[in-house]
């Protein structure tokens, strides 16, 4: 009886076989996909007609070169602070057969910029602390693990989270503006960054002549102004 197809499977070596494709009568060949790196393989072929299936030609024993490594799962975000992060999570279900020397964090910001931080760890770590972010902005993060063969797939993106507001950086171009017996304006510029939070005021610090430490005089200025001014101070100072 003429042959109307062929089966193809495979096996890892000493396991059961799995089928993967089934081939017309007219096909000579087979792709067989997701195999792992490091892996021994044996491969088989039956026949089939209108009576049924022969036995199996097998293939000698294979084993494929190791290949870069699996996704990691999406990264689970723990603990948020000013500029900073921490993430964990699931290890790739396969290593290529190379052992995983490290992984990168991609952290996406809302405006689509990416920061791009290599983690090194051992092969069983699956978490750690990402540094070095902007306060006050809105970030989602990708992993990829690394072998000594290269870097794997994008890992599915964490949820989104905001870093923690920070306090405003320093006013700048401080100047006395009028100078009286004990009364003395002020003005200055507004901080170039807000750390995420409108200013809502100022603390006022002086400096004696003597340069002997500061002395806070007025604790909060109320608003957000650019000027006050200044008063009970010794004249001739």
């Amino acid at each position: 009886r003429p042959v109307v197809a062929y089966v193809v499977s495979f096996a890892v070596e000493g396991a059961e076989a799995t089928e993967v494709a089934t081939v017309s009568m007219d096909g000579r060949s087979a792709v067989v996909s997701t195999l792992l790196g490091s892996t021994s393989y044996v491969f088989f072929v039956v026949a089939w007609n209108a009576v049924g299936k022969s036995s199996a030609a097998s293939s000698s024993s294979r084993t494929l070169p190791a290949v870069s490594p699996a996704a990691p799962g999406a990264p689970v975000v723990g603990d948020v602070g000013q500029y900073s992060v921490s993430l964990a999570w699931e290890r790739p279900p396969h290593n290529g057969g190379s052992p995983i020397t490290g992984y990168i964090a991609i952290a996406q910001d809302g405006a689509q910029r990416a920061n791009v931080i290599e983690i090194l760890v051992d092969d069983g770590d699956n978490f750690t602390r990402v540094q070095n972010l902007t306060s006050d902005t809105e970030y989602c993060f990708h992993l990829q693990a690394v072998n000594l063969v290269g870097v794997g797939p994008l890992s599915l993106a964490s949820r989104a989270v905001r870093t923690l507001p920070s306090p405003p950086s320093a006013p700048g171009n401080l100047r006395i503006t009028e100078v009286q017996q004990h009364t003395l304006s002020l003005m200055w510029d507004t901080p170039g960054h807000d750390g995420g939070s409108d200013v809502i005021g100022y603390r006022i610090w002086r400096q004696g002549s003597d340069g002997a430490g500061w002395t806070l005089v007025i604790p909060h200025t109320g608003s957000n102004e650019t000027s006050c001014s200044v008063a009970g101070l010794e004249g001739n100072m």
